[in-house]
């Protein structure tokens, strides 16, 4: 009977580790680096500038995933500043539509004011039929403006129902004469 000497029987892990070790070895070579190995094991050297094709195609991953993110944040920045070019003309139209309601009011206040002149400057006994013939708003401005001496005369000679009423209107909380 012949004997046979069993040798060791590397596992599949070993055999794995070790050509993983030579590729990297190779390939640090190649690439140079680590210096002066490419002499040693006699591998040719990659040209100056060569990539791997999984780094380069990864750095262009990256690039465009970079850029997609400067562009979504450009769209998100220009769509806050439409947003808020929208809201400014929104309120300068506002402020433009109230600017024309105050100025139509100041008007109207300087009109009632001339017309208190009027009716101040004329006897009582004359002013007072005219102001019957005014609408209640109109007449009770005009009276705000008279100071109070002027109002009475003026009220004493209208017709006591008109002139009830207008006092009535003077008298609501918020109505003053001077």
């Amino acid at each position: 009977m012949t004997t046979q000497t069993r040798r060791p029987v590397a596992s599949m892990s070993t055999w794995v580790v070790g050509a993983s070790l030579v590729m990297a070895t190779a390939t640090a070579a190649a690439y140079g680096v680590i210096p002066g190995l490419s002499k040693v094991l006699n591998v040719p050297r990659a040209e100056a500038g060569e990539a791997p094709a999984a780094q380069a195609q990864a750095e262009q991953v990256q690039a465009e995933q970079a850029g997609d993110a400067q562009r979504q944040n450009l769209a998100a920045k220009e769509a806050e500043l439409e947003a808020r070019e929208t809201r400014l003309k929104e309120q300068e139209e506002t402020m433009a539509a109230l600017s024309m309601a105050l100025q139509a009011q100041e008007g109207q206040a300087n009109a009632v004011k001339r017309a208190a002149q009027v009716y101040a400057a004329m006897p009582p006994f004359r002013a007072g039929p005219m102001m019957e013939a005014l609408d209640t708003d109109l007449a009770v401005e005009i009276l705000r403006q008279l100071d109070h001496d002027q109002a009475a005369a003026i009220l004493a000679y209208m017709e006591s129902e008109q002139a009830s009423a207008l006092t009535a209107e003077l008298m609501r909380p918020g109505n003053s004469n001077k």
